[in-house]
């Protein structure tokens, strides 16, 4: 009784960690930008704001940052939540949003990034 006991707790054991690992976890875009033409990138941003919310992910940071240690980016970062890395992919290579990238190009340069939350 004590083999079975022990296979099957190893067996939940090891059925909720590939669970875990399999579950979705939220995805953050950030952008390091350094705007060019206010009035442009304003346009792109009301545009693909809507693209963002209808792929159902959420404006969580925008301004100026702050340096704590080191350099911080000289100019406008952005942070923007998705629910997993499908969601993101999906929005990010979406004909509404690609349609968008050139004007965001035209008014802004800078880096872009994508990380996973560790939970």
């Amino acid at each position: 009784m004590k083999f079975a006991t022990i296979v099957l707790a190893s067996g939940l054991v090891f059925g909720l960690s590939a669970h875990a690992q399999q579950a979705k976890r939220p995805v953050y875009l950030i952008a390091d930008l350094n705007v060019t033409d206010a009035k442009g990138y304003a346009d792109y941003a009301a545009k693909a704001g809507k693209t963002v919310a209808d792929f159902h992910g959420r404006l969580l940071a925008r301004g100026k940052p702050e340096a704590k240690e080191g350099n911080a980016p000289g100019g406008l970062t952005v942070v923007v939540a998705f629910d997993s890395m499908e969601e993101f992919q999906k929005w990010w290579e979406s004909p509404e949003y690609r349609a968008l990238v050139p004007e965001r190009q035209k008014s802004a340069t800078g880096n872009l990034y994508v990380v996973e939350s560790l939970q």
